[in-house]
């Protein structure tokens, strides 16, 4: 028996009504309004907001932009996002950062059109919370040590003229040298062959050191050993197998790894 197609077209029908209707009646949220800021700390500030008309649709999501006007003018960067429709969060800041702030409300049709900006927040500077990383030793010259380090983002500063205090001495010292330098390179000259060396750099700005730094071991420059091999000795066992021994470089004569 063939079946009646025709019977379904009520439903479609009733089904293309109710999506024209959402779609007619559901939208994305209007922008929040009338941002405050109050309960102004040095690490944290307190942000809260009026949501705007959800649209039909009910808000799940707010996302909370900063933009500060000293490293990156203008340009608007994610800080936080809250699940629901909370109007009020606590806001962790950073030293040294001129703070504005924006929101924006998201319903399960998208996003709204992000707030006015909030009134700008300036946080006190500070010392460096944190050094560099990723130091790296390397010799490629004789009698040179080279020492890198990976930089601070601008926004780690903390506070204004950041230098870098690197100190080193040879292990079989006990007296610390001291070299504080705003690039992010040093370059040791005269050092003896292939001496390990302790080394540490730390983040300092006119407010004060960031946190006491690991040391880390270096060797200074490698050179050619200054003997070879002694008492060399052949022992043929076959006609296509020898076996040669001989005795190792001392180790104050290597000048470096042994390869």
């Amino acid at each position: 028996m063939a079946r009646n197609h025709n019977c379904n077209e009520p439903l479609r029908y009733l089904l293309k009504v109710i999506l024209a209707f959402l779609s007619y009646f559901l939208d994305v949220p209007d922008p929040p309004g009338d941002l405050q800021l109050s309960e102004k700390q040095a690490k944290n500030i307190r942000l809260s907001w009026s949501p705007g008309s959800i649209n039909n649709s009910p808000i799940n999501e707010s996302i909370v932009e900063f933009e500060e006007n000293r490293w990156a003018p203008g340009k608007w960067q994610e800080l936080i996002r809250l699940p629901g429709n909370d109007t009020m969060v606590v806001l962790p800041l950073i030293p040294y950062v001129n703070y504005q702030f924006r929101v924006i409300s998201v319903n399960a049709v998208g996003r709204s059109k992000p707030s006015e900006p909030s009134e700008r927040y300036e946080t006190p500077p500070a010392a460096p919370d944190k050094n560099p990383e990723n130091i790296r030793i390397e010799a490629s010259k004789p009698h040179e040590m080279n020492m890198t380090w990976e930089p601070l983002k601008p926004m780690e500063h903390n506070g204004p003229g950041l230098e870098y205090k690197v100190n080193w001495k040879q292990q079989d010292t006990n007296e610390w040298e001291e070299e504080t330098v705003q690039k992010h390179f040093l370059v040791l000259q005269n050092t003896p062959t292939f001496v390990p060396y302790d080394i540490k750099v730390q983040a300092v700005n006119k407010y004060g050191s960031g946190p006491e730094p690991n040391i880390l071991t270096g060797y200074s420059s490698e050179d050619i050993p200054e003997a070879a091999p002694s008492n060399v000795i052949v022992q043929v066992l076959n006609s296509s197998l020898a076996k040669v021994i001989w005795s190792t470089i001392p180790k104050d004569r290597v000048r470096g790894h042994l390869r």
